[in-house]
């Protein structure tokens, strides 16, 4: 009786775990607010940025996965596309930005207000261990409905991105991957930051707070550098 209890328990829990929404960015046409602020201050998290340090440990609650790259080859300076998945590994419900377009976080009139900002980032580390960032894609949210995402306990969702294929800054991508024998493996990162809008005398300034939900990808694709492209090997799902 006990082992039917407990395989009934894990039926129920594998058929709750599914797919919740599917988030296309790499065709999202992007639609800029009415009002953009002129100036910045804080620090924008992940967004475009990136050190060459290692990988922070990714959270308890959160799980980030590379689930795969198209296409077999790209040249350098090409968009390479890619698939994330996201999932909810908590004993409760979270709430997620979802929405490609910042002006649907603008309120309708004029004044100060408030959203949220994800940026998923891929990253490239060669085979010495050396992390190099590549052009992060940005999520909103904010206390519009339409503009949020909640994430069930086991639940998931799937994020199709494109980045370029060069090194943010001046770079050398080519000189990276030669220092690591010419390949690599690609990983991501996934911040959330707070943003607060202020207004004075018509003009809009934006501060940036990092909250301490930052993931890292618990997988990695292999990348190996072939005459004339990349070549994407051993697809991850």
């Amino acid at each position: 009786m006990q082992r039917l209890i407990c395989l009934f328990l894990f039926a129920y829990t594998v058929a709750a775990a599914q797919e919740t929404a599917y988030l296309d960015l790499a065709t999202q046409t992007i639609q800029s607010r009415q009002r953009e602020p002129t100036s910045t201050s804080g620090t924008a998290g992940g967004v475009g940025g990136g050190d060459g340090a290692a990988f922070h440990k990714p959270s308890q609650l959160l799980k980030l996965t590379i689930f795969e790259v198209e296409a077999m080859g790209y040249k350098i300076g090409e968009s390479l596309v890619y698939e994330v998945k996201f999932e909810n590994t908590g004993d409760r419900a979270i709430k997620i930005p979802w929405t490609p377009s910042p002006k649907d976080i603008e309120p309708s009139k004029p004044g100060p207000y408030e959203y949220q900002m994800v940026s998923l980032a891929p990253r490239l580390v060669n085979s010495l261990g050396q992390v190099a960032p590549l052009e992060a894609v940005l999520i909103y949210g904010s206390n519009a409905p339409s503009t949020m995402l909640e994430l069930a306990p086991g639940h998931w969702v799937r994020i199709r991105a494109k980045s370029r294929l060069s090194l943010l800054g001046s770079g050398d991508l080519t000189a990276f991957l030669s220092g690591g024998r010419n390949s690599g493996r690609l990983g991501a990162t996934w911040s959330i930051n707070r943003v607060s809008v202020t207004e004075l005398k018509g003009k809009y300034h934006e501060t940036f707070v990092p909250t301490e939900i930052e993931t890292e990808s618990v997988n990695t694709i292999p990348l190996h550098i072939e005459a004339g492209g990349w070549t994407t090997r051993g697809v991850q799902r």
